[in-house]
């Protein structure tokens, strides 16, 4: 099917809008990027989900993302960004329904955002996501604590760089001391497996089990909590991929298959 883009900026974010020639419902998926380049802010971070935002145009659905207007771990920036792009879709496009899909950062994000705004959605995708702030913390701490020195300065210099990145990002966002996991109230607040039973819509989950970025045992544990909550839920585990492109290119049909239920 095809579609047509509109740009522009909202609040000092860019935001892409794709607009199916025949779209199958006043509905929309938001596209919620992660932590990409380092973190570093760059051009055209509102096209980071660009080849999911195209298949899901193509399948008759709205696609609508922002850059959030910042790099770093912007949590709040986003929701905020979020939240006014949202307005701006029903406003224009008089978008009745909402879906949300994020990936790795993303899946923060979108989390959070049904927490916070439960009555703007239908659903969620939360894909690799870090449902659990604190719990990625420790394990990129571990991480770097458990490296042998040379092994630091030889042989993973471009993992130290973003562990070390990802963890300033993180203190810059919420405080507290993450290298020594000290954590103020700011990780409680905003750590979705805290919250889940605030949740309202219905959730799909999804993470590979070569994901090294974010262990599957995150969302292992959210789906737990899910569970515990009787919050509707799926939890679809895609075998021998990673923290990356492929994941979701084999997920694809499930995605597809969970909007058509919740959103068409």
């Amino acid at each position: 099917m095809e579609f047509t883009e509109e740009e522009g900026v909202l609040d000092n974010a860019k935001y892409v809008i794709k607009i199916p020639a025949s779209p199958r419902c006043k509905c929309c998926v938001v596209g919620c990027r992660g932590w990409a380049y380092r973190g570093e802010y760059k051009e055209d971070l509102h096209r980071h989900l660009d080849p999911l935002g195209n298949l899901i145009a193509e399948h008759g659905f709205f696609w609508a993302a922002t850059d959030y207007g910042a790099g770093g771990y912007p949590l709040k920036k986003a929701l905020k960004s979020i939240k006014i792009l949202i307005n701006y879709l029903k406003d224009k496009y008089s978008i009745r329904k909402i879906g949300l899909i994020g990936t790795s950062m993303g899946g923060h994000i979108a989390l959070m955002y049904a927490i916070e705004y439960p009555e703007d959605l239908s659903c969620v995708i939360d894909i690799y996501g870090v449902a659990d702030i604190k719990t990625q913390v420790k394990y990129v701490t571990k991480a770097l604590y458990l490296l042998p020195f040379f092994l630091l300065l030889i042989r993973k210099p471009s993992e130290v760089k973003s562990a070390i990145k990802f963890l300033n990002d993180i203190r810059e966002e919420f405080g507290g001391n993450p290298f020594l996991r000290k954590f103020t109230e700011e990780y409680s607040k905003y750590n979705p497996i805290e919250r889940v039973h605030e949740i309202k819509v219905p959730v799909l989950v999804v993470h590979g089990t070569k994901d090294y970025a974010v262990p599957i045992s995150i969302s292992k544990n959210l789906v737990q909590e899910l569970k515990k909550h009787s919050i509707p839920h799926e939890f679809y585990i895609v075998e021998d991929t990673g923290h990356d492109e492929e994941t979701i290119r084999k997920a694809r049909n499930k995605i597809l298959e969970f909007l058509y239920k919740y959103l068409g």
